[in-house]
């Protein structure tokens, strides 16, 4: 199996570092320029929101599989157009949910499967990271609504929507709102800006005419709490089932 890597922008100078460190023989100065590598079979697409699609295009034209990385679009739109390009050419495709890798979420994805807690009626899920809650912190592509899509929501809230999914639901209707707390914040060590992109997101899905109705609430605001708890009903016993960790604020 052979392996390369591309670097644009400031990651650029890092390439001929990180090939050498990782024993990686290829290295490219653009994607574009690694696509033309023959027996190049598959590519990670691990980029800003914003080049997600051009990228996946590009490697599926170019007949290669594509691991991309969440959100796999800016919006339902090109996220769609993507997927059915993948699937009219038959190659692989898949996006990257690390969570379903995750032991306790196997783990409660098995019993959910199983009817071992019973049947789901309600849940909450709060993923809270406080990266981007300080105002000092420099403005980036994730608070830009035309780089990452949709903020927070994109960013975490993408992760919990893929999980209710794989534990079996699909989404007939969500009601929900976000909203921006946030800036201005510095940009290049002098003038200021207002991030686009929301940093709190709160809604509710209806995954089945009522019966499981969980509440999601995505933050990039305070705290670094990651709780979860999906309750359930059978005859005669009630679960409460909780999963919760600790996210430790990411360096600037």
């Amino acid at each position: 199996m052979k392996f390369g890597v591309a670097g644009t922008g400031s990651f650029t100078d890092r390439v001929a570092k990180m090939a050498e460190d990782h024993r990686i023989p290829n290295e490219f100065g653009s994607f574009e320029k690694m696509l033309e590598l023959e027996d190049l079979d598959a590519v990670a697409v691990c980029t800003p929101n914003f080049l997600h699609v051009p990228m996946a295009t590009a490697a599926l034209s170019a007949g290669k599989a594509v691991l991309s990385e969440k959100p796999l679009g800016l919006d339902s739109v090109e996220t769609l157009r993507l997927a059915r390009r993948a699937a009219a050419l038959g190659i692989g495709n898949a996006v990257n949910f690390t969570y379903r890798s995750m032991p306790p979420f196997v783990l409660a994805g098995e019993m959910i499967r199983a009817g071992e807690i019973g049947e789901l009626i309600s849940g909450s899920i709060n993923y809270c990271q406080a990266n981007w809650a300080d105002p000092s912190r420099p403005l980036d592509w994730r608070m830009s609504a035309i780089h990452s899509g949709r903020g927070a929501l994109a960013d975490l809230g993408s992760h919990v929507i893929d999980l209710l999914l794989w534990y079996g639901g699909d989404v007939e209707s969500v009601a929900g709102a976000d909203s921006i707390a946030f800036g201005p914040r510095p940009v290049d060590g002098e003038s200021t800006a207002v991030p686009t992109a929301s940093d709190s997101s709160a809604f509710i899905c209806d995954l089945g005419g009522g019966a499981f109705l969980p509440s999601i609430s995505p933050s990039w605001r305070g705290g670094t709490a990651t709780r979860s708890a999906l309750r359930s009903w059978e005859p005669g016993v009630r679960y409460a089932c909780s999963m919760s960790g600790v996210m430790k604020p990411q360096s600037p």
